[in-house]
């Protein structure tokens, strides 16, 4: 029994006629002309059956994804806002904490720079009582004196809700394409930083065939057999 012949048994299962036919186009040779013509049967063959397996059931198919695109838009007719609602009031919560960091930051700097200039005070008031004294050299000294502080710490009194807390994803965004292809050719970023637009490249190969030539993009062709279905 051919290939064919096998694969058009009507007493075989498509099962059968699946596997069978994965294991004869493994086993696929093309040698002669009459062999290509063999091969082109086979596909149109593999094709029917293709279309017998969509077929099976089909109605079944349907009339399920009807009911799950049913059950879907009837969760998210609900879901939807209530996501919606979850994220603006994360905002919100989100800007609110990023306000009060930013004012404990701000005061936790301003009485440190104030610990600073006390400091920096005392060491003037100290060179200057030295220097009323008579004692130039060392009153000198006291004043290249740093003014070394223990730093103020406020600490973050945010409140603190059960089950949530806060993630701090750390990202980045091009802001000069051309200032970052610059860093790359003088080996100042990795290559990596650079990623190429292969949706545009294929368009312009594709637009302009042998025409193409950019440096360092090879246009290269791949064919497939259409088929129809029969």
């Amino acid at each position: 029994m051919t290939e064919l012949a096998v694969l058009t048994d009507n007493t075989l299962t498509v099962e059968t006629k699946a596997s069978t036919a994965l294991g004869i186009a493994q086993a696929l040779k093309i040698e002669t002309d009459a062999d290509r013509l063999r091969v082109g049967e086979f596909v149109k063959v593999v094709k029917a059956l293709q279309k017998e397996v969509k077929a099976d059931r089909e109605p079944e198919r349907v009339a399920a994804q009807k009911l799950l695109d049913a059950i879907r838009g009837g969760r998210n007719k609900h879901l939807v806002p209530l996501e919606q609602a979850e994220e603006i009031a994360k905002k919100k919560g989100l800007a609110y904490d990023d306000a009060q960091e930013r004012k404990r930051r701000e005061e936790q700097d301003r009485i440190n720079a104030q610990l600073r200039e006390e400091e920096q005070a005392r060491i003037l008031a100290d060179a200057q009582t030295l220097e009323d004294g008579g004692a130039v050299e060392e009153a000198a000294a006291v004043r290249a004196q740093e003014p070394e502080v223990v730093p103020v710490i406020i600490p973050n009194l945010a409140p603190k809700i059960e089950g949530q807390h806060t993630l701090t994803l750390w990202k980045c965004r091009v802001i000069n394409l051309e200032t970052l292809v610059k860093a790359v050719a003088e080996s100042r970023a990795s290559i990596a930083y650079l990623q190429v637009n292969q949706v545009y490249a294929n368009s312009e190969v594709k637009r302009l065939k042998e025409q193409f030539a950019v440096d360092g993009i090879e246009p290269y062709t791949e064919k497939s057999l259409a088929s129809k279905s029969w």
